[in-house]
């Protein structure tokens, strides 16, 4: 007499046989033999397994194979249990090694409600909540050449792979159960079921906007100014009437020029580029509006100042005056324009009409869309335009 060592798959079988011998099982005794067929899977997979020795083979009787699919669907179910079992145990029982946060500050200076722990690849990870926040943003608004969209997936940054799927889960449960603020993209992801193609038709308005934010907000000084002169040689601009004889001054302060216009120059490319028809008809009409305010109170603004330096011997001059090439004050910076300030400007923008003048034709011929570090920045008509006082 002599014994067996069963796998865990066939005791797991063996226990569900002894259970449904007597009530559900066709024929047990056939059963039974054919049941050990299921000691090889240290060898081969069981579903190869049930697949050649039981539903392919011609001595398994129909009986035989309709009690060891019963069988194998229980012991599956089993299986899983046990697995699902021993995960939860070594995530319990397993500390992770990752004590700071991607800015090097010690976790435990946080509050335990605001650390999620994940599990990938048999290893646990600790990130705190804003930087998972981070991690999502820049993954799903991830924008080339002229905002063309290329979604990136959600990467774990200590291993640089995609998270699980079941992580995704359960990164959205941590943020839907505490107070920090869920990205609304990653909620558009996830009742997308992660797919990215569905996900990219129905939110890809909402990323083009984040991705403007994001592209002034990180944008170089020299880029700024590239993008404020070429958006002041754009038709919108020049099609205004008020706003067609600002020039700015090739020598004029960049900081200045940067501090005042940027705002403009990202609401311009909201209009430009956005994709949402009314939010796009929407910042026209405030673009127009605080381009004309602005020019109303600072008709002079970017121009040089030019002085004599001719001195009369029989004029006498208290002092020394030091006056500056430029006025770079400005009377309402963009942030303060409200709504009582652009109350009774016109922005009427049917068919491109913002004016009653017709529009000056423009002989220049470039390329305003152009990205090429060779394009001029200098505006041909009015940069030398100076203003001359005695």
């Amino acid at each position: 007499m002599f014994t067996t060592e069963h796998t865990l798959f066939t005791q797991i079988m063996l226990k569900h046989f002894d259970r449904y011998e007597k009530t559900v099982l066709i024929e047990p005794n056939k059963t039974k033999i054919v049941l050990y067929v299921f000691n090889q899977t240290k060898y081969k997979k069981k579903f190869d397994i049930m697949k050649f020795y039981i539903y392919n083979s011609k001595f398994v009787h129909i009986n035989v194979s309709v009690d060891m699919q019963l069988l194998f669907c229980y012991a599956q179910n089993t299986y899983y249990a046990f697995s699902l079992i021993a995960k939860l145990w070594k995530i319990k029982h397993t500390s992770s090694s990752i004590t700071t946060d991607l800015m090097l500050t010690p976790l435990k200076d946080y509050k335990t409600r605001c650390i999620i722990h994940l599990y990938e690849d048999d290893k646990p990870y600790s990130f705190y909540l804003p930087d998972i926040y981070n991690i999502i943003v820049e993954a799903l608004t991830h924008c080339s050449h002229d905002y063309f969209l290329e979604i990136k997936p959600i990467k774990n940054p200590y291993t640089n792979l995609p998270f699980k799927l079941y992580n995704l889960y359960n990164i959205f449960l941590a943020y839907k159960n505490n107070s920090y603020t869920m990205p609304i993209l990653f909620r558009g992801l996830i009742e997308c079921h992660c797919d990215v193609n569905t996900f990219m038709h129905r939110y890809e308005p909402i990323i083009r906007e984040i991705c403007i934010d994001k592209y002034f907000a990180n944008i170089n000084n020299y880029k700024c100014v590239k993008e404020i002169r070429r958006m002041l040689r754009d038709d919108l601009v020049q099609n205004i009437s008020s706003v067609r004889s600002l020039k700015i001054h090739e020598m004029f302060p960049w900081k200045n020029l940067i501090y005042d216009f940027k705002p403009f120059a990202k609401l311009y490319h909201k209009v430009k580029y956005g994709l949402n028809p009314y939010s796009k008809y929407s910042n026209k009409t405030l673009f127009i509006k605080k381009l004309k305010l602005f020019m109303n109170e600072n008709p002079l603004y970017g121009r040089k100042f030019v002085y004599s330096t001719h001195k009369i011997n029989s004029v006498f001059l208290f002092g020394d005056i030091d006056r500056n090439a430029f006025n770079t004050s400005v009377k309402t910076h963009f942030k303060d324009m409200t709504n009582d300030k652009l109350k009774g400007i016109s922005s009427y923008i049917r068919n491109n009409r913002y004016s009653q003048v017709t529009p000056v034709p423009v002989t220049e011929t470039e390329n305003d869309d152009s990205d090429s570090d060779n394009d001029s920045d200098n505006d041909s008509e009015g940069d030398n335009v100076d203003v001359e006082i005695n």
